[in-house]
């Protein structure tokens, strides 16, 4: 405890010891007597107040850093120096898959079987249901056996004309209508194949749009297949911006609901802009992964601009007046540490950081803790930071 607070605590324990002596001498006393005796106590708690202050400021003197209410503040401070700084713009985009396909029947008809189910993964060329076939095979039954004749008669014909019996006109009908039935059969057959829904890429089904005993035409899709081999992040950028993005660029990708990041390449710059968002497409095709889904939402940070020798501080440290942006630095004056206030002009910003163009220089501390209730010129303990 210092002087200055064992004389505060001492102050009212006297006064109250007069007082409870006073008190208990003559519990009879007059009121005028009382009076006379509490007038009698406050001259002598005023003469001991001030007794108290001659004492503080003879303390004060003797050393400054005792003066009552004095505190200083602590500040953490950065020794800046220009380096390199990074711009990105981050734009929304959707997955999409480059093999999206929506199958649609070859021929007309009832489903009569469904092969397959949605999530199923399936190869090219997989069935993946089937038309109604039941005429389609009756017609081929019927040239089948028509053709087994016409294939007798061919071969008797053609040994009647190998012994010269027989007109040649025999010989070729018969021969033509063999010809002819074996062309029909083959053409009823790839009809009957065509029966057959088949899956033209590998992938996966992502939906099923029929059921069994529907009908079914060409031109209305039936399934869709997506293939998770070949998917992009797709998406569109301010025209602003076309200087700063090019085919090559390496860029930054974010998928929130997999809390994933990985680095990529645009693979696709669109070269047109749209009329209504002024806006164009950017592609960036991703590796294979299964954990990609198409539809899926993803960020993608691309730098579009980049200093080298930049003056590059923290936002939170910018305080801003009437005059403008402001931070504080910290200077030694006079042997001791002060804050001074410092007008700063600000350019580009990312990633919680900013660029500062003018009012901060090489070698600069910069206080970039308790900086905010500071006043200019007031005195501060500093500690060093990173």
């Amino acid at each position: 405890m210092n002087i200055m607070n064992r004389y505060f605590f001492s102050l009212p324990v006297l006064v109250l010891a007069l007082f409870v002596a006073g008190c208990g001498a003559q519990q009879n006393e007059t009121l005028e007597a009382k009076q006379a005796k509490l007038k009698k106590l406050n001259n002598e708690m005023v003469q001991l107040k001030r007794q108290i202050q001659e004492l503080e400021k003879e303390i004060v003197q003797m050393d400054p850093s005792l003066a009552k209410g004095e505190k200083k503040t602590v500040v953490l401070a950065k020794t800046l120096k220009p380096g390199p700084f990074l711009h990105f713009i981050e734009v929304q985009g959707t997955v999409e898959a480059n093999q999206n396909i929506a199958i649609s029947p070859q021929v007309g008809g009832s489903i009569v079987h469904i092969a397959v189910k949605e999530g199923q993964q399936v190869r090219a060329g997989q069935v993946l249901a089937r038309v109604d076939d039941a005429i389609m095979q009756r017609n081929i039954e019927e040239v089948k056996t028509s053709l087994e004749l016409a294939t007798i008669m061919y071969e008797k014909q053609k040994n009647l004309w190998e012994q010269e019996i027989g007109t040649e006109v025999q010989y070729l009908t018969a021969k033509n209508q063999k010809e002819s039935l074996e062309r029909r059969l083959k053409t009823l057959e790839e009809q009957w194949d065509k029966t057959n829904i088949k899956a033209p890429i590998s992938g996966t089904v992502d939906e099923i749009m029929v059921k069994i005993g529907e009908t079914v035409s060409p031109g209305y899709p039936a399934f869709r297949i997506v293939s998770s081999r070949d998917l992009s992040l797709k998406a569109k950028v301010s025209e602003a911006y076309i200087p700063y993005v090019k085919k090559g660029d390496r860029v930054k990708l974010y998928f929130p609901v997999l809390d994933k990041q990985l680095e990529a390449r645009v693979s696709v710059v669109g070269q047109s802009i749209h009329p209504v968002d002024r806006s164009f497409d950017v592609e960036v095709k991703l590796p294979d992964d299964p954990s990609f889904k198409a539809n899926m939402y993803g960020q993608i940070s691309i730098n579009d601009r980049k200093l080298d020798d930049a003056i590059v501080i923290p936002m939170n440290v910018v305080q801003k007046s009437e005059q403008g942006a402001f931070v504080f630095v910290a200077e030694q004056e006079d042997g001791k540490w002060v804050a001074r206030r410092r007008m700063i002009q600000t350019g580009l910003s990312n990633d919680g950081q900013i660029v500062v163009s003018q009012g901060l220089k090489d070698g600069d501390r910069l206080i970039i803790m308790g900086g905010n209730n500071l006043s200019n010129g007031q005195e501060v303990v500093l500690e060093e930071g990173a």
